[in-house]
């Protein structure tokens, strides 16, 4: 896993549930999902509850996985590579029509790390083993191999990427 102090992530296979789910999930996708980018990032608040901090933080957070994604697809991504950004707050894809199912990053991040959740308020948290509450999780995926999207996040993250919220 790649990490700094704010900010972490890894590369998986696809689960069974996206391999499953694929065509609702992206149904304009003729390239099956090959990998899957899990992005944690530290936020500075809880999210336990909705408080005006935590709902800043987590805008600020959501604006830099999305930077960071642009990042990633505008550097390394051919047209015959499909890749798609997940957006945090919706679940919907950034870069490709929506499906019937909207993407549970917490679900995703909790299958592929084995993180423990906790529901709170009506949403489900991931609770990270040195963060706690304080993780926001988003989700990238692509029709690439889990070798070639750690080389693309590689070369589109940056070291101080999430510190500055």
């Amino acid at each position: 896993m790649a990490a700094t102090a704010s900010w972490q992530y890894s590369i998986h296979a696809p689960s069974a549930y996206v391999v499953a789910h694929q065509s609702q999930l992206l149904p304009a996708w003729s390239r099956p999902i090959a990998s899957v980018l899990i992005a944690l990032q530290h936020c500075p608040t809880a999210l336990w509850d909705r408080v005006e901090a935590s709902e800043q933080a987590k805008d600020c957070l959501r604006a830099q996985f999305l930077a960071f994604g642009q990042g990633l697809v505008a550097a390394n991504h051919g047209p015959e590579e499909l890749i798609e950004i997940f957006d945090p707050r919706t679940g919907l894809p950034t870069r490709s029509p929506a499906g019937t199912l909207c993407l549970d990053d917490v679900a995703i991040a909790q299958t592929a790390l084995g993180y423990p959740t906790v529901r709170r308020g009506g949403c489900l948290l991931l609770l990270h083993p040195r963060w706690g509450a304080q993780v926001y999780p988003s989700v990238i995926m692509a029709s690439v191999s889990p070798a070639r999207l750690q080389q693309w996040a590689e070369a589109a993250a940056q070291p101080d990427w999430g510190a500055a919220c």
